[in-house]
């Protein structure tokens, strides 16, 4: 078996070079993207591939416009590891054979991570491949489910909108019903948007509906956040409670116990910081509010959302609503953590214009918006 290393600026060009050097049965043992220089002499942004070809020659791989990307690799990879496992019942553990079994048998979840690489697609709108729906930011799991379910021959760009959308759970908006005020909490980090959003929510729920709106403001932590409401509720004409303690909460509660919804603003919340969340907890226990909407910035690291909301769900939230669609560079954290947590999305803000920049979330636009 020949094994040889080759670096390259993508890995559209790293693919070629493998074709020419070792031909259409090279099987590719593993890939990375080089971050410092490596002890090879890779130069650091670089992809740096190990493809392997056997000496003897293997069946020709189907080519022409019908042969779909990494197919034939797939094909090869199989084809490869049945010869190893016969060489193996006949002994011949020459030249590492039981570590390359084992990388071989790895290659298909590699080959998955080689098309995250891949800068140089010809996909298009209406055909494309499996490295596009992981570089447009969804989840792997979500992705091979995706793929799964419709067949790789069958995953367009509208397909894929139809299955997102089928796999997004909304709510349409504020729920409605119920005897007495829907009361609705926004709750979430620092810095996310949670009072300009409750703005537009009273604004459109006052302006465009007419109810009886009342609101709630708890973020006495920061001063600028009461008086941002306290100017808003002046210009809407809304009536505004502060709440310091959660026995006022109940008192804020029953002077509007006539209206029809109350927002309550709530401090923004170090997800790392229990005693805040406590608080927060203490809080919400006395308003008992009908919604719990997790207010969560697309402009955040993936991860970082992922742990607010494990962090958070110490209280009971019932909606996603996700700010700052406008900013932000991918909206499939939106996929990925509607798909992990099964939470239903409430609203998406795009902008600060109030009460313009939010637009209630339903599967068809927030599939849209994801796959923009």
């Amino acid at each position: 078996m020949k094994i040889k290393r080759f670096a390259a600026r993508s890995m559209s060009e790293a693919l070629l070079r493998v074709k020419q050097e070792l031909g259409e049965d090279a099987v590719i043992l593993h890939s990375r993207r080089v971050e410092t220089k490596s002890p090879f002499g890779t130069p650091q942004g670089m992809i740096e591939v190990t493809a392997a070809i056997e000496d003897e020659p293997m069946p020709a791989e189907p080519t022409g416009p019908e042969a779909r990307p990494f197919q034939a690799p797939a094909q090869t990879v199989a084809a490869a590891a049945a010869r190893l496992r016969s060489r193996a019942a006949s002994g011949d553990q020459a030249g590492g054979l039981d570590e390359l079994r084992r990388e071989v048998a790895a290659l298909k979840e590699q080959l998955s991570r080689l098309a995250g690489f891949e800068k140089g697609s010809t996909a298009t709108d209406d055909s494309t491949t499996y490295s596009r729906w992981l570089r447009s930011g969804l989840a792997p799991e979500l992705v091979r489910k995706m793929i799964a379910e419709l067949g790789l021959e069958d995953v367009t760009l509208e397909a894929a909108r139809r299955w997102l959308a089928g796999h997004i759970r909304t709510s349409g908006g504020l729920g409605s019903g119920g005897i007495g005020p829907r009361v609705v909490a926004l709750i979430g980090p620092t810095g996310v948007g949670k009072t300009t959003t409750i703005a537009k929510l009273a604004a459109q729920e006052k302006l465009f509906k007419e109810r009886r709106v009342g609101l709630i403001t708890a973020d006495t932590y920061r001063i600028a956040a009461i008086e941002q409401l306290r100017i808003f509720a002046e210009i809407a004409d809304l009536p505004i409670e502060v709440v310091y303690k959660p026995e006022e909460m109940e008192r804020a509660l029953h002077r509007f116990r006539y209206f029809d919804l109350v927002f309550i603003d709530t401090a923004g919340r170090s997800q790392r910081n229990d005693e805040h969340l406590k608080d927060l907890q203490a809080m919400l226990a006395v308003a008992s509010p009908d919604e719990v909407h997790l207010v969560l910035s697309l402009t955040t690291h993936e991860a970082v959302l992922q742990d607010v909301v494990e962090r958070f769900r110490v209280v009971p939230v019932t909606h996603f609503l996700f700010t700052k669609l406008d900013e932000a560079v991918s909206a499939a954290p939106i996929a990925n953590l509607c798909w992990k947590y099964e939470q239903p999305v409430s609203f998406l803000t795009t902008g600060q214009s109030v009460p313009e920049d939010i637009e209630v979330a339903t599967p068809e636009t927030t599939a849209e918006r994801i796959l923009a």
